[in-house]
């Protein structure tokens, strides 16, 4: 072979491998994006959540206004019984799975 054409393969194959190169850092890409676009539905879903719990919170506000004082009182004292005994029953159950 001659030296022109030497030069010309090796050129070729320099090439071949760069091009391998971006290929896969396009594969990467490809997945990166993919990944974002799964994460960007999620932070949807997310905010579509948040925003209909904030329409529940304003029903609760707009009933809670039409109550007389002392049931709401008593509404928020049997939440926070409630959210109490909850919060004893995760303590314990933690406590257990942690031995």
């Amino acid at each position: 072979m001659s030296d022109d054409l030497k030069l010309v393969v090796q050129k070729l194959d320099n090439m071949d491998d760069v091009l391998k190169e971006h290929g896969q850092t396009l594969k990467d890409l490809s997945r990166a994006f993919t990944a974002q676009a799964v994460q960007n539905e999620q932070i949807k879903t997310i905010i579509a959540r948040v925003d209909a719990m904030w329409v529940q919170v304003d029903q609760v506000k707009s009933h809670q206004a039409q109550c007389p004082k002392p049931q709401i009182k008593q509404l928020w004292c049997a939440l926070g019984i409630v959210a109490a005994v909850y919060a004893t029953t995760l303590t314990v159950v933690i406590s257990f799975i942690a031995k």
